[in-house]
């Protein structure tokens, strides 16, 4: 191999023709040797005498046997071939190096330096978004040039996955038709999974029950399903299919809707299922669902068990000889359902809400019964969800007490004796063999109590604390919403809103040893503010826009906060107490403001944010720039009403959904749509005034027509066409519409669930969502589609593998929608 110039040499890597190896073992050009002319040789040294050393030049150099030998001048693509001539007695190649240029991939040494294709720089990958972010460089391939940018296996020119990556490289994630992938929102615990116990998945778990085995049964509420955890510790679903309904048949696709109580016998043969979402009591034995009482329609009968009525049917206790105690929550009742001649009879409450203990059991009040549980004497306990207390029903049939918690149905949290004590919205109950203590799982409360049946020594809190959370342990242990509640085994089982179910030891009655995990993955439902992929939200309810920024408004129902998703990529909250998640009506400071179940946020067109309070019975209202809240209209001290007027002297029941417009007329319009009023009212911002738009107050129906003669049920969303100012109402499992004069006709009705969010999608169509459904509807006809269903759980992808919780608000926009899962505590993006 010949040596360039400029690059080490020695004996054994000669200098290439035509250069010569210098003292410092460098090739180099004769000419530039200390003390050599130009020529390749010099020749015998002068030997003074007047001549050149004995050997005239020409002699000499044509002597050289180089001489007319082919030399070389340059390297790569600046080398050129001569041969040694002799010019002026010098031996010299004729030719010289070409021009060098700058190196490009093209198998050639274009710089001259010896070296092909070296310290090229490749050009930029065209794609550098979503997967082609680290895409392989090209790489020089000689002659061939550069070779093509290296995407990896999952580049697609043309998007045609749903896998939650940017396969197209063009800045936007699944946009397949049909593809539900998840924008922000905490990676919730809830599923849908058989399996070992750290394995299995709930959603949303609200009753447990236990056999004579120690096998326990769980009202997978959220699933619509019942699982069995087995004394080896593994989670099965003993039956529904994930579905909320009401099929009856094989238990793998029956289907339940909203199970919230069960009870087992002794044997694990029978299992009773109080399914609240379809008003029925079913059976599950022998690997078959069946209904047991409930015609499935929402009302009060007793009578035969198939005609009968229930409205939210929740706990239940089956006595010995087969017959059923029956929670009927919404109606205020106990009823009994008799095995012997398959009817149902009323056994305690006379239907009012109320506080009233009675002279017998039909004659007293309930306030929303929960769940139910007999002691050894044959005395009945039960949960008041609404009346914050546990009712004592004797086991002489006549005498309804309080055995704890306030007697006028006053909530709170107070460890004390009897009726002193405080409780709030009490869940499930238990009691442990032997019987001496009450066990209360204090839903609102975040704890488990222990009341003495005694009736002497105080009610304790034996776990949890003041805020909910997910943390194990003794002291440290905490709760989020407790609810389903059982004694098995020695320990007391915990099911709460974490979609898990936790194991509490004992070292005495009220003394725990631990607090463990048992089944599921706990994760607390908590707000947390930041950037999308950590920021958290707990149950997000109705959001809507705001024009100027695009940012995403939204309420969250658990922690009655109002917070913003920017378009920055942060979760902030607006206002609300973001500490103690206090619930009030406090105005002032946006950081000391306290709402008490906001359910829908709306951007006015003065820049202000317009807050619907269900329990407030007031619009609020929030100054971004100020950094304040004020009451814009209704109650100050939440009194519900009927009452039109200024906004100070009008009063709402239950507001539920707002909508603005102006009218073109120099007014701006904000629409109410009330749940309990059954109305929409029309706030003339302008004008400061209040007024009945559409339905007639307080009548529940589905007539159309005129104001006061169209009939609402229950307004959950309402959208409004820009340019029309037409409205379109989500009326429970119907679409209304409304036109500029108030009257009210249907668009579409009997869909599967009620319809929670609603709005427009282009030009004469609609979006609504209801349970797991997405549905279009054509407004001219009501020809509606299913779009996209979706089974129990939070998993993105395509509709056959992906899981929704529960969607309560949609906003459509060119190419996709966006949903509101309220039990997944997400955004979801579903496109078109």
């Amino acid at each position: 191999m010949s040596i360039p110039p400029g690059k080490a040499c020695d004996d054994a890597h000669p200098c290439s023709a035509g250069r010569l190896c210098s003292p410092e073992g460098i090739c180099v050009e004769p000419k530039e040797l200390p003390g050599s002319d130009a020529g390749v040789d010099a020749g015998p040294a002068d030997a003074g005498d007047g001549t050149d050393g004995g050997t005239s030049d020409a002699g000499s150099c044509e002597d050289d046997p180089r001489f007319g030998q082919p030399c070389d001048a340059g390297l790569g693509e600046c080398a050129r071939t001569g041969q040694f001539v002799c010019t002026g007695g010098v031996l010299t190649c004729d030719t010289v190096a070409g021009e060098s240029q700058p190196e490009i991939c093209d198998g050639r040494d274009n710089d001259c330096d010896g070296l092909t294709d070296d310290d090229v720089t490749p050009p930029a990958c065209p794609l550098n978004l979503g997967v082609c972010a680290t895409a392989a460089p090209p790489v020089c391939e000689g002659d061939a040039g550069f070779s093509a940018c290296s995407y990896g296996p999952d580049y697609e020119a043309d998007e045609t996955r749903c896998d939650g990556l940017d396969n197209d490289c063009d800045g936007t994630v699944d946009e397949v038709s049909g593809c539900l992938f998840t924008l922000v929102g905490q990676n919730s615990a809830a599923g849908f999974r058989d399996g070992p116990l750290d394995q299995a998945r709930f959603s949303f778990p609200s009753a447990i029950a236990v056999d004579g085995a120690g096998n326990l049964y769980v009202a997978d509420t959220g699933n619509h399903a019942i699982r069995k955890v087995d004394t080896a510790g593994v989670v099965t679903t003993l039956a529904g299919s994930g579905r909320c309904g009401d099929q009856i048949g094989p238990a793998a696709q029956a289907e339940f809707c909203e199970p919230m109580g069960v009870a087992v016998d002794a044997a694990g043969t029978v299992v009773y299922v109080s399914d609240s979402g379809s008003n029925r009591i079913r059976k599950i034995a022998g690997g078959i669902v069946s209904d047991v009482a409930g015609s499935g329609s929402d009302g009060f009968l007793d009578g035969p068990a198939a005609g009968a009525k229930f409205r939210t049917p929740m706990g239940l206790y089956l006595e010995s000889n087969g017959d059923l105690l029956i929670a009927d929550s919404a109606n205020q009742r106990i009823r009994r359902y008799i095995a012997a001649t398959q009817t149902v009879v009323t056994f305690a409450g006379n239907g009012n809400s109320g506080n009233a203990n009675g002279g017998s059991f039909v004659q007293a009040q309930f306030n929303l019964p929960g769940q139910l549980i007999k002691d050894a004497q044959g005395n009945l306990y039960v949960s008041e969800l609404g009346g914050h207390r546990i009712r004592k029903l004797s086991s002489d049939g006549i005498t309804v007490s309080v055995l704890a918690g306030s007697p006028t149905g006053n909530g709170g949290y107070t460890d004390a004796v009897s009726t002193t004590a405080l409780f709030s919205s009490p869940g499930q109950l238990a009691i442990a063999p032997g019987g001496a203590h009450l066990y209360v799982a204090d839903t609102a409360n975040h704890r488990i109590r222990a009341i003495p049946l005694n009736g002497t020594s105080p009610t304790a809190s034996i776990a949890g604390g003041a805020t909910n959370g997910s943390a194990l342990g003794r002291s440290s242990a905490r709760f989020d919403r407790p609810i389903g509640l059982v004694f098995a085994n020695g320990a007391l089982f915990v099911a709460d809103a974490t979609h898990a179910i936790k194991k509490i030891t004992f070292t005495s009655p009220t003394s725990i040893d631990q607090v463990k995990d048992f089944a599921g993955s706990a994760v607390a439902n908590q707000s947390a503010d930041g950037p999308v992929a950590t920021a958290r939200m707990a149950f997000p309810y109705h959001f809507g826009i705001e024009p100027m920024t695009g940012d995403i408004l939204f309420v969250e129902d658990e922690t009655t906060l109002i917070r913003r998703w920017s378009t920055n990529g942060f979760l902030t909250t607006i206002a609300g107490d973001a500490t103690g998640f206090e619930e009030g009506n406090d105005n002032g400071p946006v950081a000391l403001a306290t709402f008490d179940d906001p359910v829908d946020v709306q951007a006015g067109p003065d820049g202000r944010l317009y807050v619907a309070e269900e329990d407030n019975e007031d619009i609020r209202v929030i100054d971004p720039v100020a950094g304040t809240v004020a009451l814009f209209a209704g109650s100050p001290i939440a009194a519900s009403g009927t009452t039109n007027g200024s906004l100070a002297n009008a009063r709402f029941n239950a507001p539920h959904a707002l909508a603005f417009w102006q009218d073109g007329q120099g007014h701006d319009i904000v629409y109410v749509g009330e749940d309990t009023n059954r109305v929409i009212r029309k706030i003339d911002l302008t004008a400061g005034m209040v007024s009945t738009f559409a339905g007639a107050m307080g009548q529940f129906g589905t007539t159309d027509g005129d104001p006061g003669v169209g009939h609402f049920r229950d307004i959950h969303d309402l959208a409004i066409d820009p340019v029309t100012g037409e409205l379109y109402v989500a009326d429970s499992d119907a679409i209304r519409h409304v036109d500029t004069t108030g009257h009210v006709t249907t668009v579409a009705s009997s869909f599967p669930d009620e319809i929670r969010g609603i709005d427009l999608d282009g030009t004469g169509r609609l979006v609504v969502v209801e349970g797991r459904h997405v549905w279009q509807v054509t407004i001219a006809n009501g020809n509606r589609t299913l779009f996209f269903a979706a089974r129990p759980g939070v998993q993105d992808g395509l509709q056959d593998d992906a899981g929704l919780g529960d969607l309560t608000d949609v906003k459509a926009y060119p190419d996709h929608y966006l949903l509101l899962d309220y039990r997944g505590r997400r955004f979801r993006q579903l496109w078109k």
